[in-house]
């Protein structure tokens, strides 16, 4: 499977909105410190995040339904570039909504774009095996962005410069 040009391309794609969303609850804190937030609008940014990826989850999978994955699939991480961008050059009281509620958006989607470019691309025979690789990147994933994240903070890049790799 991981010698597919399909699924490692597919897997580029999915694996963003997981690595990035990590990368920013866990370094909530510091992001909070250097955009000035407060502990209750970033607990707010997870309302906002949890309401947008719900809505996201029901609103893609209906345009899946629709239209089918690979529409869809060239267009769904929009949100979280547009979260990235406006963390990094936004102005902060707005930065936080847009990007607590771009990432929910593209988390939402997620969850449903790759289940179903799972199906659609290598059928249903082998399903079980193409998400258990899945989500074993998906959790490698995870694991390494607070790393790559970190370090990058660390070494004092800008979180434009971040931003601007995100997006």
């Amino acid at each position: 499977l991981v010698r597919k040009p399909a699924f490692l391309a597919a897997l580029a794609v999915v694996l963003v909105s997981p690595f990035v969303v990590t990368a920013v609850f866990l370094h909530q804190g510091t992001l909070s410190m250097l955009h000035g937030w407060t502990a209750a609008q970033i607990a707010w940014g997870f309302l906002a995040f949890a309401m947008t990826q719900a809505a996201s989850t029901w609103l893609v999978g209906h345009w899946i339904d629709r239209h089918g994955v690979r529409p869809v699939f060239r267009v769904y991480l929009l949100p979280v570039a547009i979260a990235a961008l406006a963390l990094g050059f936004g102005p902060s009281h707005l930065a936080l909504w847009i990007l607590f509620i771009g990432l929910g958006a593209t988390a939402g989607g997620n969850s449903v774009v790759s289940g179903a470019l799972w199906a659609e691309v290598f059928g249903v025979d082998s399903l079980g095996m193409v998400r258990g690789v899945y989500t074993g990147f998906m959790v490698i994933a995870t694991a390494v962005s607070p790393l790559m994240f970190g370090l990058s903070l660390e070494a004092d890049t800008s979180v434009a410069y971040l931003a601007a790799g995100v997006a």
